[in-house]
């Protein structure tokens, strides 16, 4: 099992700080947020979202680079490799976690990055096409019953959370869906929108509430969320386990100093507090972690390594 090493300073996002000298110079010249997504997705969004409070609050410039490629692995890996001072950070999203376990030969552990902060969290939608003759869950579930491997649903990769999401919906739903891949969100749409395919487990934001010819049949939230306060959770109409999304965090290289950690932490976690009306309105929801950031991951991944391994999922 991957694991984090578990700084006492991770316990909480606000903690002592360290020796005053160590805090007073850092930092003292620009950091870069590593986005291993591509320019203009909702990572790379939600990072330039934050940019300007962020350096705001450090005193020093951000620079966010793009560095895509290979499921988030050139970015990620690129971020392991760097100096542990705190200067280079990893802006990324739970999927940095699902990599460690969806692969026979991850080509990193945990054991390389230090959580520093958590962002935002998303619950998913369930979202599908209106030519469906049902608008609600206990029509979903009677319909794909009724037809077994009929309702095609987009996946953005074996271990990307819709596909992963897609899998637990499956199982708790008892019912059987068709796996139909797609490189991105943008490449489904139109797809989506003229029922080819018919379903999709997306983030809960505008933009997916908004694809053409579409309904919300539920969240998998632990409640309902603001954006579309009237679609019932899955919970509520009795599926408990399907509870689940993408949260977004920073982490820097394994060895950074506790107190440049904390020191970012507490940075994160000042910027986040400002701009909460305006992260929730995008669709971005704070992170509940009353035991640390750290262990609000490891639990996390409990639930994913549950999935990965009841679907099989062992990637190259």
């Amino acid at each position: 099992m991957n694991g984090f090493r578990l700084m006492p300073a991770l316990t909480a996002l606000v903690v002592a700080a360290g020796p005053a000298g160590a805090q007073d110079a850092f930092p003292d010249r620009a950091i870069t947020l590593v986005v291993p997504y591509a320019a203009g997705g909702g990572t790379d969004v939600l990072a330039r979202m934050i940019q300007p409070a962020l350096s705001e609050e450090l005193g020093v410039p951000i620079i966010i680079e793009n560095a895509s490629g290979g499921g988030t692995l050139v970015g990620t890996e690129r971020v392991t490799r760097a100096g542990p001072d705190g200067y280079e950070l990893l802006f990324t999203t739970s999927v940095v976690t699902l990599n460690t376990l969806a692969y026979r030969s991850p080509l990193y552990t945990m054991d390389e990055l230090v959580p520093v902060a958590p962002v935002a969290q998303q619950p998913y939608f369930l979202i599908m096409n209106r030519e469906m003759p049902f608008d609600d869950i206990p029509g979903f579930v009677a319909y794909a019953q009724a037809h077994p491997a009929e309702i095609n649903y987009v996946s953005l990769g074996q271990a990307s959370p819709t596909e992963i999401l897609a899998g637990r919906l499956q199982h708790a739903l008892g019912i059987e869906l068709t796996r139909v891949p797609y490189p991105g969100s943008g490449a489904a749409i139109p797809d989506l929108s003229s029922n080819r395919v018919q379903m999709q487990m997306t983030g809960a934001s505008q933009n997916s509430a908004s694809i053409p010819n579409m309904n919300i049949l539920a969240v998998a939230g632990d409640e309902r969320i603001a954006l579309t306060p009237d679609v019932p959770t899955f919970a509520e109409l009795g599926y408990p386990t399907m509870v689940g999304g993408t949260w977004f965090g920073v982490f820097a290289p394994a060895g950074t100093p506790e107190a440049v950690v904390t020191r970012l932490a507490r940075a994160f976690a000042a910027v986040r507090s400002t701009m909460d009306q305006t992260l929730n309105d995008a669709g971005h929801y704070a992170v509940r972690m009353p035991d640390g950031f750290a262990a609000f991951i490891e639990s996390d991944m409990s639930l994913w390594r549950e999935d990965i391994q009841r679907m099989g999922i062992a990637l190259e």
